[in-house]
């Protein structure tokens, strides 16, 4: 884990260049182990179907050489059964055959079993030589030596079998193969032993024949063996020139390990071998092909890709530099922008490129880094004359804070002399403006306690009053658990002027304003509630868009909903409607 993290933080610490190179390169050495591996699995398909050809020649070389041996076993069985030579071998087996007297007898019944032999056996050229054994004596036709063979051991496991046929090979300086079975006597079911049957096979001519019935390809190229354990009992061609095929251990070494086929190297040359079992007789066959062409080419074509591969590496490695350097070239520029830009240097950087005939990543990037670098410039310059002009604001503010003391001296002198003439509307309308004036004017917080509000709307009510007396019903209904809630400072105190001018200015008749406030879920609502006017329908969407030009009063109740929105958001601020003959505005805010 720990070196994962290490090589994870080395790789992040690369170049851009260095990345883009490090990845290239180890695809094309993916690249480059899967082709290796695509052709090791075609040639190991196009091995495993040579050996299904191979193999399947030789299953038939097989089955030949099984054919065969059957319809020597089937021959036999002829000779045994036939009722001529059971006459002879009879009358054989009941005289001595060795007696002077009984040579003429006996020439005469060997003269008939062989006339019938050569009816029966004329047709298998395979059959090199047959012989009987009467009481322990050979009688032979063709060039069978007895001599060669064990004729006691063989004759006892004939009279075991009870005339099975049974094959028996004999290894002297050639390889002989014998097929032999008792003979009983079939007439009258005595089956008394006759004789002992013995046919000697050509296995030369036996194998040479199974070979050319399957297709076999005798040539330079292929080589044919079968093998009785480590001894080869038959080859194609001369094998003494090789010492590795002369090498028993070596032919134990191929048929002992269950491999269906393998490559050697045999003389200095690639050898495909494929290897496989006789059931019937327990031989072994080794079928050997030349590979060394097969496996040259395969060799020269894996060079000639390894070299096309490297090739193409190294040139798509030396062209992808070429073209990450000039990439990396314009990341160059992009990252000198924007130290000038941290440094604080707004000067556009000149270079020899115009990026906005680009249409890639790269010239969208510099496109719009130098429009924000742009934007930004004009944003600083904006923000410097707004600065130099909210300075002069604030001097021309201080300069004007001296004129508000005149007034407020004037108005605490209009108050004086109204007392001292025992006049109180006018000292209470002088006291209520200067409390008027000094509200507006000196309280610089956007955001007041309800209570300070309605005491701004408490002196402008006192004013209407003296002004409309009578006519004038103003209940102010907010309860006492609301009055510390904070809300933006002068947005009562238009709403209840906006009834009094709709309801009051050209309307005789009393005028009942009410100011209530409720809570309905997360949102406080305050609601401004007269008599003696109505809202037409649609007002404040009509203001707002336009369609309405406000002027006085009108404007006061749009600045009041923009003012809302922007603190509060969207979802709150004033609603206009008409309710119970009451015109009805209402100032929604949020609970938190």
């Amino acid at each position: 884990m720990q070196i994962f993290t290490s090589l994870s933080s080395y790789l992040q610490n690369l170049p851009l260049k260095k990345k883009m190179m490090t990845l290239i390169t180890t695809l094309f050495l993916f690249f480059c182990i899967v082709m290796l591996v695509c052709t090791s699995i075609l040639c190991n398909a196009y091995n495993q179907e040579l050996y299904q050809s191979y193999s399947s020649q030789m299953t038939k070389v097989a089955s030949g050489i099984q054919a065969s041996m059957e319809n020597i076993e089937d021959t036999s069985f002829s000779i045994l059964s036939n009722t001529v030579i059971q006459k002879n071998l009879s009358k054989l087996n009941s005289m001595d055959i060795n007696a002077p007297e009984n040579l003429q007898t006996s020439a005469n019944c060997l003269s008939e079993i062989y006339k019938t032999l050569h009816s029966i056996v004329s047709s298998l050229t395979i059959i090199r030589a047959i012989g009987f054994d009467i009481n322990g004596r050979s009688l032979t036709r063709g060039l069978f030596y007895p001599n060669h063979l064990d004729m006691d051991n063989l004759n006892e496991k004939a009279i075991a079998l009870k005339g099975v046929a049974f094959w028996y090979p004999e290894q002297s300086e050639t390889y002989r193969l014998y097929c032999i079975r008792e003979i009983r006597e079939i007439n009258y079911l005595k089956l008394r032993n006759l004789a002992t049957l013995y046919i000697e096979v050509n296995f030369f001519t036996l194998v040479t024949d199974a070979l050319k019935n399957a297709g076999y390809q005798d040539n330079e190229n292929n080589l044919f063996l079968l093998t009785d354990g480590a001894e080869i009992i038959y080859s194609s061609k001369d094998i003494s020139g090789s010492a590795s095929l002369q090498d028993p251990s070596f032919i134990l070494d191929l048929t002992e390990n269950n491999r269906s086929y393998v490559i050697r190297t045999i003389d200095h040359r690639k050898k495909f071998i494929a290897v496989g079992n006789i059931p019937a007789t327990g031989w072994n066959y080794i079928y050997l092909s030349d590979y060394n062409t097969i496996f040259s080419a395969v060799t020269f074509a894996q060079s000639i890709c390894l070299l096309v591969f490297f090739l193409t590496t190294l040139s798509a490695v030396l062209g992808s530099s070429c073209i990450l350097g000039h990439i990396i070239w314009h990341f160059r520029i992009l990252e000198t922008k924007m130290n000038r830009f941290g440094t604080g240097d707004l000067t556009p950087l000149q270079v020899p490129y115009d990026y906005t005939q680009r249409q890639d990543e790269i010239g969208h990037l510099h496109v719009q880094f130098d429009q924000m670098v742009l934007h930004f410039k004009e944003l600083v310059n904006d923000n410097y004359v707004k600065q130099i002009l909210l300075q002069e604001t604030q001097i021309q503010a201080l300069q004007q804070q001296m004129n508000p003391h005149f007034l407020y001296n004037t108005l605490d002198s209009i108050c004086w002399m109204a007392q001292k003439d025992h006049d109180e509307q006018i000292c209470t309308m002088a006291q209520s403006l200067a409390n008027l004036f000094r509200a507006s004017i000196t309280d610089s917080k956007e955001l007041i306690p309800i209570r300070s509000e309605l005491q701004f709307l408490d002196s402008y009510i006192q004013i209407q009053k003296l002004r409309f007396e009578e006519r004038l019903d103003f209940k102010q209904q907010i309860s006492e658990q609301y009055m510390n809630i904070m809300i933006p400072r002068l947005c009562i105190q238009p709403l209840v002027e906006n009834a009094i001018h709709h309801a009051m200015e050209d309307n005789p008749e009393v005028c009942t304003i009410q100011l209530e406030m409720l809570r309905k879920n997360d949102v406080y609502q305050i609601q401004v509630m007269n008599t003696g006017s109505f809202f037409e329908e649609h007002l404040l969407e009509k203001l707002l868009n336009g369609k309405i030009v406000p002027s006085g009063i009108g404007i006061g109740l749009s600045n009041i909903d923009k003012r809302f929105k922007l603190i509060y958001g969207e979802a709150f601020g004033l609603t206009l409607s008409n309710k119970n003959g009451m015109a009805v505005v209402a100032l929604t805010l949020p609970v938190s």
